[in-house]
């Protein structure tokens, strides 16, 4: 009777550290805290008044004058907008989103970086103008990836269909060099 009793007691003792394993502290910070939400490609080249005039037969105000639908060619190009959230319980030292992208007219590799400390749980907004000039020049984004990095590691990440293909072509043209 005794070792029956003995061996219920080890069994709820074994079963109460199973139940009670160790959770994680609510200061620890994995990377489901952090989620990219959205990655959006903004073209930038009509006015509010081309804008409108996509949406109506007819534009009352622009029969009477002809009014410039486009933007100046200084403001015309692209928005890339990057949004993403974190989630978690704990204030962190420093967070690292990164951009890498190629544009339609250079076929190499470009880095936007921007870091955070001290980041609070809320939702983010990274926008990165591509206009003007630099747009003439270097055309639109075509192909890109987005990292959020924590102490070096990645934590979350979103890329366009194919960056991967993009990414191993520039690996191999690299290689050759």
């Amino acid at each position: 009777m005794k070792s029956i009793i003995a061996a219920i007691i080890i069994a709820a003792v074994f079963t109460l550290n199973i139940c009670l394993g160790e959770e994680k502290p609510a200061t620890e910070i994995s990377s489901e805290d952090f989620k990219i939400i959205k990655v959006m490609n903004e073209p930038k080249k009509l006015n509010a008044l081309g804008k409108m005039s996509q949406f109506s037969d007819s534009n009352e105000v622009g029969k009477e004058t002809e009014l410039s639908k486009n933007l100046p060619g200084s403001q015309q190009g692209e928005e890339f907008i990057i949004k993403w959230r974190y989630s978690g319980k704990a204030a962190l030292p420093q967070v690292t989103v990164k951009l890498e992208y190629v544009t339609a007219k250079r076929p190499q590799i470009h880095f936007y970086e921007k870091g955070y400390a001290g980041t609070e749980s809320k939702i983010y907004q990274i926008v990165l103008k591509n206009v003007g000039e630099a747009f003439k020049k270097n055309g639109e984004i075509a192909h890109w990836r987005v990292t959020i990095q924590k102490e070096g590691k990645i934590v979350a990440s979103k890329q366009s269909a194919m960056w991967s293909s993009f990414e191993n072509y520039a690996k191999g043209s690299q290689d050759k060099n």
